[in-house]
């Protein structure tokens, strides 16, 4: 495995992801390095972008444990199938601002 792992994708009104639209998908995300902070320094470097173009909320997409555990703890709500979570973006930040 290389140091990291992304398969990202914006949905813009073409499809409902878990009912939402106007959502950032988080498909697939893998660090090399655990518990480093990786994942919470994407998530505040991208939060700027993502509110510019107009998106409402972020989805991690079948969630392993380490993302499932970091989605609980900025508080993201979970699916049905308790395998994808999301978050609107103004939670997530309110959330982020607790993580140092």
């Amino acid at each position: 495995m290389s140091k990291f792992e992304l398969f990202l994708r914006v949905n813009i009104n073409q499809y409902s992801w878990n009912g939402l639209d106007n959502i950032f998908i988080i498909a697939r995300i893998a660090f090399q390095e655990r518990r480093k902070g990786h994942f919470t320094a994407l998530i505040r470097s991208i939060l700027p972008t993502l509110e510019q173009i107009g998106m409402q909320y972020i989805g991690i997409e079948a969630a392993n444990t380490a993302s499932s555990q970091f989605a609980r703890k900025i508080g993201m709500n979970t699916s049905n199938d308790n395998r994808n979570f999301y978050g609107s973006l103004s939670d997530i930040k309110l959330a982020l601002l607790s993580i140092d």
